[in-house]
């Protein structure tokens, strides 16, 4: 086993990037190059391959350790928990608040009074104490305010973009690191390990298939979609000349 120690590492974006010196030698190993999947975010879970590793990190320093051991990992490995901000409450405009009967937050205590408001906190009071908790289940802005159609379909498209990019990016994750780069698993064997409920886990995929970033394989399974090859300059052209983008 070898082993690297960083003290003060400082990560790119949020990401703590691991490449190797570049080698013109192919590798003995079928192993993943960098931009080989059409996942390109990082979720909680690291990916790597053909010298190169990535794994999702905050941007602070931090002491980073690499071990480098010659048989396979243990099967008791620490699962991360994944978790997403949904709701589609960050997308409403100040004005679709106004029928809530609070001003736009501005404040703490103000935004504390537009959750409650809202339903996706729950203010309990006893004794002259006020406490508060989340709801089982929070509601989606949409479900709670009257809004056009032009955008209820916004708030969809930004709520599911922030709701599954990055559990799409660990779902795929799970596909490399498997064995085919095939996750066979069911969403309830998949729920204990990923954190998430079976039905977030079978949206998930669903999203991911839907935008080209999972590829079913056979029944219930999926694979990470591999990168479509760059398109050529002429057929850019093409495309532009006949309207496709």
């Amino acid at each position: 086993m070898r082993v690297i120690t960083v003290e003060d590492y400082l990560p790119q974006y949020g990401t703590i990037v691991v490449r190797d010196i570049p080698d013109e030698e192919p590798a003995p190993l079928p192993l993943l190059g960098e931009s080989d999947l059409e996942v390109l975010t990082i979720g909680t879970i690291a990916r790597a391959g053909d010298g190169w590793l990535r794994a999702s990190a905050r941007d602070v320093r931090h002491h980073v350790r690499l071990e480098a051991h010659d048989g396979p990992p243990p099967l008791d490995g620490a699962w991360l928990p994944w978790s997403s901000r949904s709701g589609g409450w960050d997308s409403v405009l100040c004005e679709d608040l106004s029928e809530l009967g609070v001003p736009a937050p501005t404040t703490r205590p103000e935004l504390l009074r537009f959750l409650v408001a809202a339903g996706v906190v729950i203010a309990e009071t006893s004794g002259g104490v006020t406490r508060y908790r989340l709801p089982e289940q929070p509601p989606r802005a949409e479900d709670v305010l009257r809004l056009p159609d032009e955008r209820r379909a916004v708030i969809r498209r930004q709520d599911a973009r922030r709701r599954y990019t990055r559990f799409v990016a660990d779902l795929a994750a799970v596909a490399v690191w498997s064995r085919d780069h095939t996750v066979s698993a069911t969403p309830a064997e998949l729920s204990g390990r990923m954190l998430a409920t079976e039905e977030e886990i079978r949206e998930t995929i669903a999203h991911g298939i839907e935008h080209g970033l999972l590829s079913p394989s056979g029944e219930g399974a999926f694979t990470a979609t591999p990168r479509r090859p760059p398109e050529s300059e002429p057929a850019r052209q093409a495309g532009r000349s006949m309207g496709i983008s």
